[in-house]
């Protein structure tokens, strides 16, 4: 597991080429942590001087119209809308989610958390799934632990993006807080277990089903549900 976000992943944020469900777990965790935050400006600056550093003749002569054209077309940037999230309207959220939702999950949040369609997925963990552009392949979702509560043992299909919201959860040998982000794929298997006292919120992105490895996984898997 990566409790970091890559310099592949981070290079694909900047360059806009993220769907925008992973765009969007990638833009929370940098409202919340100030050492992402410090990463993403540095690819940015390093993007930015290799653009400079570019000679004249790697450009063609109508690279800018292609650009302006770009910009002129109404569908650019539908799949990396979530990009460009910081400043956006908060929705009518209410106090309570204003104070736990980071500004880029606000546009996908109305009204209130309680107001979410909740479903309760055993063992003291509940979800509510967020629709977007992009959930016919990825599962977007806020996801609540109940304090000590843990999670099934699974292991991935594909790749799971989590950004810890309140809370927080222990992950074998990891600990991870408000602001922190995970990145599991096939490779791991894990259950985390959350916080004794605060339980745990999550953002959680996959794009593909969990694969539940316990004594009870060939028998029922929440995740497959919707």
């Amino acid at each position: 597991m990566q409790t970091q976000i890559d310099d592949a992943l981070m290079l694909d944020y900047v360059s806009g080429s993220l769907a925008e469900p992973v765009a969007l777990a990638v833009a929370t965790h940098l409202s919340l942590n100030d050492r992402a935050r410090s990463a993403y400006t540095e690819t940015m600056t390093l993007g930015g001087g290799l653009l400079c550093a570019l000679d004249d003749e790697s450009l063609s002569d109508d690279a800018l119209d292609d650009v302006l054209a770009r910009l002129d077309d109404e569908d650019f940037g539908d799949e990396t809308a979530g990009a460009e999230m910081p400043g956006m309207d908060a929705g009518g959220l209410d106090d309570a989610a204003l104070a736990l939702v980071p500004e880029p999950l606000r546009p996908y949040i109305k009204g209130s958390l309680d107001g979410l369609d909740w479903k309760r997925r055993g063992n003291g963990v509940t979800e509510a799934r967020i629709d977007l552009p992009g959930s016919d392949v990825f599962r977007v979702s806020l996801l609540k632990v109940d304090p000590g509560r843990a999670m099934p043992q699974h292991s991935h299909r594909g790749r799971e993006y989590t950004v810890v919201l309140q809370g927080g959860y222990r992950d074998g040998d990891i600990d991870l807080d408000a602001g922190d982000f995970c990145e599991a794929d096939g490779e791991d298997i894990h259950q985390p277990v959350a916080d004794a006292k605060e339980g745990c919120l999550c953002l959680i992105v996959l794009d593909a089903p969990v694969r539940l490895t316990g004594a009870l996984g060939w028998v029922v898997n929440p995740f497959l549900k919707t």
